[in-house]
């Protein structure tokens, strides 16, 4: 009991400790001080919680930020992209040319918006190919037909 105060002192308690000390001293009316410390020690419980709130929402989001990331980097493959990954980087390619690369540890949030204008570009590529590709075929059309 005496540790948790001294705790509750310095502002170390966990919210386990916290709620245990709470409990305590809710349950001894003749606690000295007893009204300072619950209200005390329920304001710290009210920041954990909140605490524990920010940490969830933030790991939700996180979560979704490298679900997206996952499809949009699956749907380069599917394009016919590849890529390349050691220690530190890992580098997309398409036909040989980056187009994307990311370093080891990067901030998921960042790293997805810079892979949404990479896929934007990628696309712009890939029209680039296409329109190409319509045009060679048009003139092989067009020589067979001479």
């Amino acid at each position: 009991m005496i540790e948790l105060l001294e705790k509750l002192r310095s502002g170390v308690l966990d919210k386990k400790e916290a709620q245990n000390l709470l409990e305590v001293i809710e349950n001894d009316n003749n606690f000295p001080n007893r009204e300072k410390h619950i209200n005390r020690l329920k304001k710290i419980l009210d920041r954990i919680e909140r605490a524990e709130i920010r940490r969830a929402e933030r790991e939700r989001e996180w979560k979704r930020q490298a679900e997206e990331y996952k499809a949009i980097t699956d749907n380069w493959l599917r394009l016919g992209a590849t890529y390349k990954s050691n220690n530190v980087f890992t580098r997309w390619f398409y036909n040989d040319d980056e187009f994307f690369k990311w370093s080891k540890g990067e901030e998921i949030g960042s790293l997805l918006f810079r892979a949404r204008e990479s896929d934007k570009k990628l696309k712009r590529i890939l029209k680039i190919d296409k329109k190409g590709a319509e045009t060679n075929e048009m003139s092989k059309m067009r020589d067979r037909k001479c």
